[in-house]
């Protein structure tokens, strides 16, 4: 799968060196795996989580719970789109 915008990675974990490797882990996880669902992502990482209301958007907890990512997932053209990276009171405030 193709995960759209990592300098919104990278720049996260400029800022916030703790993120690095939980972000770079499950980057190089999705960007590894073939995906058709968000079952199978659900499955993959199972503290993760679709946000109620969408039909492909997983909320992603990096480092236990100390930030979040957000991905909306195109499973036919396997494409990842980042929306948001954040620490959990920037997640709250959406």
């Amino acid at each position: 799968m193709r995960i759209v915008a990592f300098n919104l990675i990278r720049d996260f974990y400029e800022k916030h060196n703790q993120a690095k490797v939980p972000l770079l882990v499950i980057y190089q996880t999705l960007k590894e795996g073939k995906y058709s669902n968000n079952n199978q992502i659900l499955e993959s990482f199972p503290r993760s989580s679709l946000i109620k209301g969408t039909k492909s958007q997983i909320v992603f907890r990096v480092k236990g719970n100390d930030f979040k990512m957000i991905i909306q997932f195109d499973y036919s053209k396997q494409i990842g789109r980042i929306k948001f990276i954040g620490t959990h009171t920037e997640y709250d405030r959406l």
